[in-house]
């Protein structure tokens, strides 16, 4: 049994399937697509109708978390973006060192260790890319992506033309 059918948990389903598992995905959220809002930017991402609803207080407010709580989660509530994390994810107390122990603040385990289901994934949710483009502030991956990045739409091409002529890829 998985619980969640985002990426973590649909990989993870997938993969043990593959093997020969009877795999059974168990969701609390609503079909994205079924939702009669989810095409609306306002009502899934400002007023928050795809975010998980039970209760929460933030700060002694009640607030809902901004995640998806939706078949898929937060995973196709946002696009399906998967952008790796970045060694320094593991280390998030690091500009902090003067002041935190550093066992509050440096993760048990290292992005090194990692890296190698990170490309397991990737290649598994056909994640394309350029591994030699500059992805600071985003891990970068030692080998190619199973297939290249997308063309940009022209929109976007004027945009990323303009920002390498300033020198801000």
């Amino acid at each position: 049994m998985v619980v969640g059918s985002g990426a973590g948990g649909g990989a993870m389903a997938y993969r043990l399937a593959r093997r020969g598992w009877r795999v059974l995905i168990i969701e609390r959220g609503f079909r994205l697509d079924a939702h009669p809002d989810s095409r609306s930017e306002r009502a899934m991402f400002f007023e928050r109708r795809a975010s998980d609803d039970r209760p929460l207080l933030l700060n002694g407010k009640p607030n809902r978390l901004a995640i998806g709580g939706v078949t898929g989660g937060g995973t196709s509530l946002y696009g399906a973006t998967l952008a790796r994390p970045s060694p320094w994810d593991f280390e998030p107390g690091r500009l902090m060192a003067e002041r935190l122990d550093r066992e509050l603040w440096e993760w048990p385990i290292s992005y090194d260790t990692l890296e190698p289901y990170l490309e397991l994934g990737e290649d598994l949710l056909g994640v394309a890319g350029d591994h030699q483009a500059p992805s600071d502030p985003l891990g970068r991956r030692r080998k190619p992506y199973s297939q290249p990045p997308p063309n940009f739409a022209p929109i976007n091409e004027t945009v990323a033309e303009r920002l390498e002529r300033r020198a801000l890829p």
